[in-house]
């Protein structure tokens, strides 16, 4: 039986119905299978594959059929239209990444995905166009910018080229070459093209809008005078509306007056609607009208007063043009020769809002507000409908327009009808007339002509409202513009600065564990991570890892002196390469290791941070030569690096110590974004070289058992990395050393006959255990190891008989008691350590003296000696005992 296809079958059963069940793409079934297959398939590694489902043909979703072409005045931003694509192009991509595993064992990644491309034009714009400044690709944005030195246009970072739209521009040289019969010169509309634009995910453009020059803008300026782009658009021969240039008057006059008051606009028409509500909305936005006289079409300000501004001084004409007394209105009988209409206060408008484009905050939407602050006290709050104007693209124009209007709305409020004779024919809307009526106490009222009207008889029908100098002009404020944050996912992150890598101190490491460490930052404030890409050879490189943040490097800003732990009296000067925080911590925290920086080899940790300067600190309370690390004074520009989860760590095989990588950080934005080019990336080298430190210092030293025998035997626990030790003998009265014996073993026995070679035996010994490796020895780590004599014996006797002694002794207590030694003396208060005779030393605690003198007082003291030594000066002797012969 094929238990192992059996499995395979079941397992792809289950994916699918699962699959199914859930709604998952059929893929994900696919992928399970197969990496259940290559786990299987035996090895200590696995590789589990994933793979993008394929997309055959672009995706479609901004194209309209018969949606119109822009038309565009002025700076503003415009939404493009796909006219056309083709050489779609699906190029599949397949990468590879090892986690885990060093020995040979770990899994293996591998993605396939597909990158889509295609040729083809978005239009833009009808007519000739200026430049394109800015590129907004969805949460992107490609403005004119140095990279490199190079100057490099929005166009160019974004893989377009641009047509202007002349009437003459030559037909895009890849289609004439590789689809003549598709060539077109798209003549009269500006366009940008691509042969191999890079699509999104889904094989769909992404959503691009453009921000470009259009015709009819003020030298130096950015936006268009209405009084340029309202006969142009009137009289243009591909979208005017027909007009015979016969029909439009001298527009001078509305020219300099909007240049002068600066109400310059930025139209787009792209959509289909009637001129004449475009027209209405400019001329109000300029605080104008349009007349048609004689057959002809006039715009005349209602600016009443002097204006000087973009180097155009603008006179107003305020010189009635005829005195109305009661001669020359025409009235019916009992009917007033003037009829006055007068609109509440309370129902005038005081607060005007215009919507607008914020060309300083990309085009978003914004809202200025013309407001009476003491008609809103007064009559309270009276806000006018809020009226779109996107051809506004400057708060400070939409500012000034809508102070404008809302004076309008709320100071004009008396409205005169009255008849005249056909004698003033000639007058016509938007002339300054006076107008006296007693009747409504009227003396030379200043009025303009609001409306004049002819009947069959030649009567004119006449509308006038109040005149009031003053509120056709406003002064300009100045206007911030609320740009608060703009978000730019396609802000260069640029590269890193100079990484700091090294090989961790191996205390820093697992057991058996290999890596090199590496600190990265990058000095943009847009900078937010990078992809880490490893070479063995400097040519092809894999990526190994993503990082995310800086990490807090950079290097001594003066000397670090050699000093002892902890180090009270130096301080550590950091310049960090980015401006970050190094906190300050408690004495507890910095003697644990929680603020565990690199100093160029040297681990140490601090307490007291002080903040000197930008990214500038003094560190102070050093505990130097952390985790085994050697102490040492290090130089001004010595690299530092605080230790934390910024710093990366890559692994690596024992065979590839010695060898070099090269290594490249290819950079992204804070928003994941405007990846580096792998190939612009600088590489960096490093070689792969563990950096050995001493071991630690041996524990748990202790004797094994007692030493109540002719030898003593010490254990401990190896420190960690120690490779062998030295064990060293010390004579623990005077330090002399007896013995010294390197071994691997982790206990050693010192016996009694190599005490005897290592000179007289002694009570006291202190046993030494150095732990070593190749970087050196830890700190030596000690036991005093005793072995006292046995007590003093009871019960000293002697018989005495003639010249000869029966000498005894009570037994001794001591486990290790080897036998008993008799000392006399004719001296009474002898030292039997090291005066008298000895008179017996064997086993036996019974013994008999003989050759002793007739007639002599003796003194007697006996001793227990235990296996280790006999020696007389280092037993304890009972107290004598007195006998005569």
């Amino acid at each position: 039986m094929n238990t192992g296809s059996s499995m395979l079958t079941a397992i792809s059963a289950w994916n699918t119905q699962t699959c199914a069940r859930n709604g998952w793409p059929a893929s994900w079934c696919v992928i399970t299978h197969s990496t259940y297959m290559e786990s299987a398939m035996g090895g200590s590694s696995s590789t589990i594959s994933t793979s993008a489902t394929r997309i055959n043909a672009l995706q479609v979703q901004s194209s309209a059929s018969g949606k119109p072409i822009a038309w565009i005045a002025g700076r503003n931003r415009i939404s493009p239209n796909l006219i056309y694509y083709t050489d779609f192009e699906a190029v599949a991509k397949t990468t590879k990444k090892k986690s885990g595993g060093k020995g040979g064992g770990g899994a293996t990644q591998k993605d396939t995905t597909y990158t889509y491309y295609a040729a083809l034009i978005l239009a833009i714009g009808r007519g000739t166009l200026g430049a394109v400044h800015r590129i907004f690709r969805d949460k992107e944005v490609f403005t004119e910018t140095v990279i490199n030195g190079v100057t490099q246009s929005a166009l160019a970072q974004a893989g377009f080229s641009f047509a202007r739209g002349d009437r003459d521009q030559p037909v895009w040289g890849f289609l004439q070459t590789k689809h003549p019969a598709e060539a077109i010169a798209y003549a009269d509309t500006a366009y940008v093209y691509a042969g191999r634009y890079l699509l999104n995910d889904s094989a769909g453009v992404q959503n691009h809008t453009f921000e470009v020059d259009g015709p009819y803008q003020v030298p130096g300026l950015p936006d268009a005078n209405p009084g340029e782009f309202l006969p142009g658009l009137l009289l243009d021969p591909l979208d005017g509306i027909g007009f015979n240039p016969w029909w439009v008057a001298d527009l001078s006059n509305y020219r300099n007056y909007c240049l002068a008051e600066n109400l310059l606009l930025s139209p787009v028409l792209d959509e289909q609607s009637p001129a004449s509500e475009a027209i209405a909305r400019w001329l109000q936005l300029t605080n104008s009208e349009l007349v048609w006289s004689a057959g002809q079409l006039k715009v005349i300000p209602y600016g009443d007063q002097v204006v000087t501004g973009n180097g155009v001084t603008w006179y107003p004409d305020v010189t009635p043009v005829a005195d109305l007394t009661d001669d020359d209105f025409l009235a019916e009988e009992g009917e007033p020769p003037v009829s006055l209409k007068i609109k509440s206060q309370a129902d005038s408008y005081n607060e005007v809002s215009l919507e607008i484009l914020d060309r300083a905050h990309e085009y978003n939407t914004d809202v200025v507000r013309g407001t009476d602050q003491a008609a809103i006290e007064q009559f309270g709050s009276r806000p006018m409908e809020t009226i779109k104007a996107y051809e506004i693209c400057d708060v400070a124009i939409g500012a000034h327009a809508a102070q404008l209007l809302v004076q309008r709305k709320l100071y004009v409020r008396n409205e005169y009808q009255f008849s005249l004779g056909w004698q003033h024919v000639l007058l016509e809307p938007m002339d300054l007339v006076t107008i006296t009526e007693p009747g409504l106490n009227l003396q030379q009222r200043l009025v303009r002509l609001i409306s004049v009207e002819e009947d069959e008889e030649g009567k004119l029908a006449v509308v006038a409202e109040d005149a009031l100098l003053g509120v056709g002009s406003a002064p300009n404020y100045p206007v911030q513009s609320k740009s608060g944050f703009q978000s730019n996912q396609n802000a260069a992150p640029g590269p890193v600065l100079a990484p700091i890598m090294f090989n961790p101190p191996e205390s820093l490491l697992l057991a058996g564990e290999l890596q090199v460490w590496g600190a990265v930052a990058g000095a943009s404030p847009n900078w937010g991570g990078c992809e880490i890409w490893i070479s063995a050879d400097g040519d092809s490189y894999r990526m190994v890892e993503t990082i995310y943040g800086r990490a807090r490097m950079g290097q001594l800003s003066a000397a670090l002196a050699d000093g002892n732990d902890p180090d009270t009296v130096n301080t550590l000067s950091v310049q960090l390469a980015a401006p970050d925080e190094l906190a300050a911590a408690t004495t507890a925290e910095a003697d644990s290791g929680a603020t565990l920086c690199w100093v160029d080899g040297e681990l140490l940790s601090y307490r007291d941070a002080t903040l000197t300067g930008v990214g500038a600190y003094q560190l102070g309370y050093l505990r130097r030569g952390r985790l085994s690390s050697a102490v040492a004074s290090h130089p001004s520009g010595a690299p530092f690096v605080r230790l934390d989860d910024a710093v990366w760590k890559y692994s690596y095989a024992r065979d590839q110590i010695g060898r070099t990588v090269w290594v490249k950080f290819r950079s992204f934005n804070v928003y994941g974004r405007a990846l580096e080019d792998l190939a612009d990336v600088t590489a960096y080298s490093v070689t792969l070289s563990p950096a050995r430190v001493v071991p630690a210092p041996a524990q748990n030293l202790a004797l094994v058992g007692s030493f109540e025998t002719p030898y003593f035997t010490v254990s401990w626990t190896a420190g960690a990395r120690a490779e062998d030790r030295l064990v060293r003998i010390h004579n623990a009265g005077s330090n002399a050393l007896l013995r010294q014996v390197t071994t691997t073993s982790t206990a050693f026995t010192y016996q009694r006959d190599d005490a005897l070679v290592d000179g007289a035996l002694i009570r006291s010994y202190r046993v030494e255990i150095i732990e070593r490796n190749a970087a050196g020895g830890a700190p030596s780590a000690s036991l005093l190891v005793s072995n006292s004599a046995p007590a003093a014996v009871n019960g000293t006797a002697a018989t005495v008989s003639g010249t000869t002694a029966d000498v005894s002794c009570d037994a001794s207590d001591a486990a290790d008691a080897a036998g008993y030694l008799f000392v006399y003396s004719t001296v009474a208060d002898f030292d039997p350590a090291i005066a008298g005779t000895v008179g017996y030393q064997g086993m036996s605690r019974m013994a008999q003296i003989t050759g002793l003198t007739a007639g002599t007082t003796y003194y007697l003291c006996a001793a227990a000696y235990d296996t280790w030594s006999s020696t007389r000066s280092q037993l304890n002797f009972a107290p004598a005992i007195t006998f005569n012969t």
